[in-house]
């Protein structure tokens, strides 16, 4: 009787955690129709990968865009949200890179960093910021990274650099990381 308790309350923290991160727009895939050309464009918003540090998360997050208009390539999005309480505020991304099995591939961000500070919350008085950089890599690129069994990344910003483990599908905690929604993203396509 303990152990379905045990298994009861196990699914509903895990059902839990994911209907947080959808409320706070971790990894939500969406799919529409540009009304600029007709094509369908599938996108997953950015969602934190594993740490092997400290954290149970890198703090740089991962999201993707395809679009049929170039069926080939994926728009990588990567993100770092702080605050003006931070002494992160901002970080200036440089490059993405990937480690599939020991093969080392670095993508150059394109069009620089975008610097937001849209966000005001007037009870504590905290400027909510956000920096967002693109890097493109071919489908085909992004397959293998989700179907390989050891990928790691670096995050390269003008701080210096932030690894992960991509290949981990789940946190400690329940979360679904980077790869396994990126992976729901890719059924979509």
């Amino acid at each position: 009787m303990r152990i379905l308790a045990v298994l009861i309350i196990s699914f509903t923290l895990q059902g839990c955690v994911a209907q947080m991160d959808a409320m706070a727009g971790l990894g939500v895939i969406s799919e529409e129709v540009s009304s600029f050309d007709g094509k369908r464009v599938v996108q997953v918003t950015p969602t934190f990968v594993a740490s092997d540090g400290k954290a149970y998360a890198t703090s740089s997050k991962v999201g993707a865009i395809w679009s049929e208009a170039k069926p080939s390539e994926v728009l990588l999005v990567l993100e770092y949200s702080s605050s003006s309480s931070s002494s992160d505020v901002y970080r200036t991304y440089e490059s993405f890179s990937v480690n599939i099995n020991g093969e080392i591939s670095t993508f150059e961000v394109h069009g620089g960093t975008d610097l937001d500070s849209g966000s005001y919350n007037t009870v504590s008085k905290t400027i909510y910021t956000k920096s967002t950089a693109v890097v493109t890599i071919s489908l085909d690129y992004l397959h293998r990274m989700v179907e390989a069994e050891d990928v790691r990344v670096r995050f390269t910003t003008n701080d210096g650099y932030e690894d992960g483990v991509f290949h981990e599908n789940v946190s400690n905690y329940g979360q679904e990381m980077a790869r396994a929604r990126i992976a729901k993203f890719l059924d979509l396509i």
